[in-house]
Order: C-alpha cells, then sequence, then structure tokens
C-alpha cells in the first residue's frame, strides 16, 4: 500500500474519536458501504479513476491543475446501477471538482 492508500475496516472508522461523527474523510465513505451501499463509480470503473478535486489550484488563472482526490461520491442500495460517469472536468471549470452522474434503475 503507498502512503495515501489505507486500509479501512469497521474498526478503523469506528475507532474513539471516529465514531458515528465519520472523523476522517476516509472513514465516512467507508462506513456508508459498511452500512449496505454501494459507491456507484466503483461499479464501473477502477477504484484508482475518477479523481474529482481539485481541477485548479486556489489561483483559478494559475492553470489547472491533476485532481488527487475523489470526494464526489453517489451511494446506492437496493438499485441497480446502470452507468457512472464524470462531468465538468474540462476548461472552462465550471466549480473546483468535476461532478458526478449515476443512472440507476429504480423497480416498482
Amino acid at each position: 500500500m503507498s502512503a495515501r492508500t489505507r486500509r479501512v475496516t469497521a474498526d478503523t472508522c469506528l475507532r474513539p474519536g471516529r465514531g458515528s461523527r465519520g472523523g476522517c474523510p476516509v472513514c465516512r465513505p467507508a462506513m456508508i458501504v459498511l452500512a449496505g451501499y454501494s459507491d456507484t463509480w466503483l461499479a464501473f470503473h477502477a477504484a484508482a479513476s475518477g479523481l474529482t478535486w481539485p481541477l485548479y489550484p486556489e489561483d483559478i488563472f494559475a492553470g489547472p491543475s491533476v485532481p488527487t482526490e475523489r470526494i464526489d461520491l453517489i451511494f446506492a442500495r437496493s438499485l441497480t446501477v446502470l452507468d457512472a460517469e464524470a462531468f465538468g472536468n474540462t476548461s472552462p471549470f465550471p466549480s473546483d471538482h468535476a461532478g458526478v452522474v449515476a443512472t440507476l434503475l429504480i423497480e416498482k
């Protein structure tokens, strides 16, 4: 595992000081998955892809940067994921991070 990669388990996320408030950014999504939801992006893409932030440094006029984090997530439970894609990740940027759209099948 690289320095940026951590193995997250229920024990990791529920350590004192983290609890239900989800004290670390890695723990909050892991807690959602542990509750039975699926990460819609991972249904169609590799975990290493889908980086959505930052699209540009603090100074927007300094030019684009390479996103280093995947902070825009969609979770679903008991739904079929048909597609997931990122958008808004080309200049001119509508935001400092890309968006994510998931197409879900909702059965009656």
